[in-house]
Formats: structure tokens, C-alpha cells, sequence
């Protein structure tokens, strides 16, 4: 992510920092690569990550238009193949935050979509939502990726301990509960939850002890 963008950028190294987002960043990391900022280093990869030796790259970037969602895409070009996280100028959320609310745009894109485009990019070559299963690849659109929503949401309620879909619920609450610690924010696991699942395809409710529901229940 490059700088000029000081709030994407600052939520951006809070990510970078934690130990949840550095083993997710690790993954598509070659060994000796650095997170910088302000001269410092933040992190840096002890071994050549799963994605990075696969020849996938993952980068960060910030919107050009003013759309307060995320987005996440898979891109081939040559042989090059890169996964892109693009954050909005100014994201969504109830938090109080914008802070928070950008951090929370790039936990979910990190953790829900990222590596299902890793995947789709390196299993057969082509973009055609295929590391997910096929009953969910038609809610996929080119202005939206609901078939990742609803495999993640669907298969994490049927079983909570899957870990191939339960990252975002585990390691990406963990980075947040550590932002609203740090922010002051006084927020409650509850409402942490709830700003987690407050996104365009979202089919959970949060209830008052903090238990993921599907909204029909």
C-alpha cells in the first residue's frame, strides 16, 4: 500500500502488526520481505510463504472513487498472478471509527476473500470461482463475490470449527477486539460481531450474548 493515504495506511500497519495478520501476510511474503513504515520495520518473513512459492502476489491499494466497500481480485497477466485488496477512501460501519471502520474493511477482505482468489488463481489457472463449491459459484457476479460470502456464512454455521472458513470469525475478531482496546473505543464483543457482519451479502445476525445466527432464525 503506498503512502499518501495515511488513515488506509496507519489501519494497514495496526494489521500489520498483530500476530493474526502477520501469518495471514506470510503466507504470500518471500523470506526476508518487509513491512515497512516510517522507516521502521514492522515485519519481516522468516521463510518464503505457501502462496508466494506458488508465484502469487498479494498487494494493497486504496480506491480512486468514493464506493464504501472493499473489493478483492484475482488478476492474471502473463505469468504473473496477483490477488488485490483495494480499501475504500472512507469505509462504512457503526463503530464511531473510521479508523476501525478501515481496519474492519481489511480484515474482511483479507480473511474472506483472499485466499479463495489465491486458490481460484493457482488450482487450474483461470477465474472461475472454483475453490469454492459449484452450488455456490452462481451467486458470484463481476460487481460481486456473494459466492464467497455464502460458502464462508453457510459452511462456518454448519460447522464452526472448519478452519478453512472460520478465519474471519476466529483471527479476524481478534484483530479487532485488540483495535478497540487500543482505539478506546469501549465496544463489546457483541458489537464487535456485529460490525464484522455488517456488509453487502451478509446473511448473520449477531445476538446479545455474541452468538452468529442465520438472520432467517
Amino acid at each position: 500500500m503506498k503512502k499518501g493515504n495515511e488513515e488506509q495506511y496507519k489501519a494497514f500497519v495496526f494489521f500489520a502488526k498483530t500476530k493474526e495478520g502477520q501469518a495471514f501476510l506470510s503466507k504470500y511474503m518471500e523470506k526476508g520481505q518487509k513491512v515497512e513504515y516510517g522507516g521502521k520495520t514492522i515485519f519481516e518473513a522468516k521463510a518464503n510463504g505457501e502462496y508466494h512459492n506458488k508465484g502469487i502476489d498479494l498487494s494493497y491499494g486504496v480506491k480512486t472513487d468514493s464506493s464504501v466497500g472493499g473489493s478483492t481480485t484475482g488478476k492474471i497477466k502473463g505469468d504473473e498472478k496477483n490477488v488485490s485488496i483495494l480499501i475504500s477512501n472512507k469505509a462504512y460501519g457503526d463503530s464511531g471509527s473510521q479508523f476501525f471502520n478501515t481496519l474492519r474493511q481489511i480484515v474482511h477482505e483479507s480473511f474472506v476473500h483472499a485466499d479463495l482468489e489465491a486458490n481460484d488463481l493457482q488450482d487450474d489457472g483461470y477465474l472461475n470461482s472454483s475453490s469454492i463449491p459449484k452450488e455456490y459459484r452462481k451467486y458470484d457476479t463481476w460487481e460481486s463475490q456473494h459466492g464467497q460470502h455464502y460458502y464462508i456464512q453457510n459452511e462456518y454455521l454448519k460447522d464452526p470449527q472448519n478452519n478453512k472458513v472460520n478465519t474471519y470469525t476466529k483471527e479476524g475478531f481478534q484483530i479487532l477486539k485488540q483495535a478497540n482496546e487500543a482505539l478506546k473505543l469501549k465496544l463489546g464483543n457483541s458489537q464487535i460481531k456485529t460490525e464484522m457482519w455488517n456488509f453487502n451479502g451478509s446473511m448473520i445476525k449477531v445476538d446479545k450474548n455474541g452468538n452468529l445466527k442465520h438472520k432467517d432464525q
